[in-house]
């Protein structure tokens, strides 16, 4: 999550952000991938991290995985789990990301955005 936050940061940065918002959980600090992205970093590093919640404060959860289609858990009117029967859902709290439609995808157009503005030694 470490690595996958900075390298949305430098596309953002010297390229454009990956603002792509298919399968994204919706939240006040999360309007697309790099949100999303950013929100599970949050949630994995800092143990305190209210990106962990599923409601007030109450109740918590911390990297819960899912393989495959199904639910994972239902707390009061929330349900998580994951939608693709081909992926895997990674969740803090109620912020989720798929392997293959979230991490895999914006690690490729992350690298298509910034390897032409690599200059290395044998391009000269």
């Amino acid at each position: 999550m470490i690595c996958l936050r900075d390298l949305l940061r430098k596309t953002e940065n010297y390229a454009k952000r990956l603002s792509f918002a298919d399968d994204v959980v919706k939240a006040p600090y999360v309007d697309d991938v790099t949100g999303a992205v950013t929100a599970l970093r949050d949630a994995c590093c800092h143990i305190d991290s209210f990106k962990q919640q599923f409601d007030d404060g109450r109740a918590r959860g911390a990297l819960n995985v899912i393989h495959g289609a199904g639910t994972l858990l239902k707390y009061n009117d929330l349900t998580l789990g994951s939608d693709y029967q081909d992926d895997i859902a990674f969740l803090y709290g109620t912020n989720r990301l798929y392997f293959h439609h979230h991490i895999v995808r914006d690690f490729n157009e992350g690298q298509t955005l910034l390897k032409p503005l690599l200059k290395m030694p044998w391009d000269e």
